[in-house]
C-alpha cells in the first residue's frame, strides 16, 4: 500500500480528497476485515475503502448512468443478474 489505512482515514478527516483519490491503497485493499478486527477503535476500514473505490468509479463514469426504466426488456432478460447488480451499484445516481 502506498498510503497506510490509518493515513487514508486521516486524509478523509482533513478533507484532502485529491490525495485520497490518487492513492492506490483502496484498490489494493482485499476487504479481508483483518484491519477492522484489529482496530482498537472499531473503525470499519474495509467499508471506507469500498466507499472510496465506489466514489472514484462514479466520478470516472462522467455521466454514464444506468437508468433501469430505460433498459429494454430483452436486455434485462438476457444479461446475467450479477452484471445488472454491479452496474446499478456503480452507475446509478
Amino acid at each position: 500500500m502506498d498510503v497506510l489505512p490509518n493515513h487514508i482515514i486521516r486524509l478523509v478527516q482533513l478533507g484532502q480528497e485529491a490525495e485520497v483519490m490518487a492513492a492506490q491503497s483502496p484498490w489494493v485493499c482485499a476487504s479481508c476485515f483483518t484491519c477492522y478486527v484489529r482496530c482498537p477503535k472499531g473503525v470499519d476500514i474495509a467499508r471506507i475503502m469500498e466507499a472510496i473505490r465506489l466514489r472514484h468509479l462514479r466520478e470516472q463514469a462522467s455521466g454514464d448512468y444506468v437508468v433501469l426504466k430505460d433498459m429494454l426488456r430483452e436486455d434485462l432478460e438476457r444479461l446475467p443478474p450479477i452484471a445488472l447488480v454491479s452496474a446499478l451499484r456503480k452507475y446509478t445516481q
